[in-house]
């Protein structure tokens, strides 16, 4: 099937409209080439998704291949290190033969789980790195930083609300929020913030904490 991902869509609007708000566009204010780092995808890959195009289909393999080629290559570009010194040096953590990582790092050798563990280890990739993730997805996931800073920044009610009550987790959990949900859940937070109202009274009394405890009491 095609990468065709619509919680990345939603995610780049929210973006491009947060930026537009400050008179910036996209490219202003995210880091094409840094997201392509970060997910292992050639930044041709991460610039097609930002301009909203589909990708052709892949499978599991293909990703695979593909993300453990890009971070052969990055290894190469971050450390200075010749190409064939990085390859003896996976060869030696993976314990696999010469012609195997050779092939591996050429993005024509399909790994094991077990070798992508030891993958994970060398490179150094975050927790939220998966190989097998659809780059549409990858770059979704590595979109939400961005998003959550222009959000922070833009000093929306639902923004601040969410830092003063520690409540950050609560908007972040799962999909991003739409613009119609975002609408509700702030009219909810106002109308229960409200000084004459009953839960208001008890977090005041409480002093801020996580909005989940103060309904349950």
């Amino acid at each position: 099937m095609s990468q065709s991902h619509p919680a990345l869509g939603e995610t780049l609007d929210r973006i491009q409209s947060l930026a537009a708000d400050r008179g910036q566009t996209l490219h202003d204010v995210i880091d094409p080439e840094g997201l392509a780092d970060a997910i292992a995808l050639p930044i041709e890959v991460v610039e097609a998704l930002l301009n909203g195009e589909t990708l052709p289909p892949d499978d599991i393999e293909q990703r695979v291949c593909q993300r453990v080629h890009a971070l052969y290559l990055a290894c190469i570009a971050r450390t200075g290190k010749r190409p064939t010194d990085v390859r003896r040096e996976i060869q030696a953590h993976l314990g696999r033969s010469h012609e195997w990582v050779r092939l591996l790092c050429y993005g024509r050798k399909v790994p094991n789980v077990g070798d992508l563990h030891k993958l994970r280890d060398f490179f150094g990739v975050s927790d939220s790195f998966h190989f097998t993730d659809p780059a549409s997805h990858a770059l979704n996931k590595a979109l939400q930083p961005y998003l959550r800073q222009l959000e922070a920044e833009s000093g929306s009610v639902l923004a601040t609300l969410l830092r003063d009550f520690n409540a950050a987790s609560l908007a972040y959990r799962g999909q991003v929020m739409n613009v119609r949900e975002e609408a509700i859940v702030t009219t909810v937070f106002t109308a229960l913030m409200n000084p004459g109202g009953l839960l208001a009274d008890a977090v005041n009394a409480s002093g801020p904490g996580p909005v989940a405890g103060a309904a349950a009491g």
